[in-house]
């Protein structure tokens, strides 16, 4: 839609607005960059984790059969028993 020059904001109105609009996109590209960072990290930290439980050094503490299982929390919950 056309627009006569009268009804325009001021150039350096416009060229600020384009300016900060700008800015914006640059800020959320870098924010998108740590995001995409961060998650690769824990994706290979948490690869690694699966790995080490995987490993057959632990493999007989991930074996339940037959063994009882113990409850580590043993009752104790938070606000069990009418304590807090």
């Amino acid at each position: 839609m056309y627009r006569p020059e009268s009804e325009l904001q001021p150039r350096d109105v416009r060229s600020s607005a384009c300016q900060d609009h700008s800015t914006l996109h640059d800020r959320m590209d870098v924010v998108e960059k740590h995001v995409e960072d961060t998650v690769q990290k824990l994706e290979a930290e948490l690869a690694m984790l699966l790995d080490a439980i995987e490993a057959p050094e632990w493999s007989p503490l991930l074996e339940t059969v037959g063994k009882p299982v113990v409850d580590i929390l043993d009752g104790q919950r938070l606000g069990e028993n009418g304590d807090s």
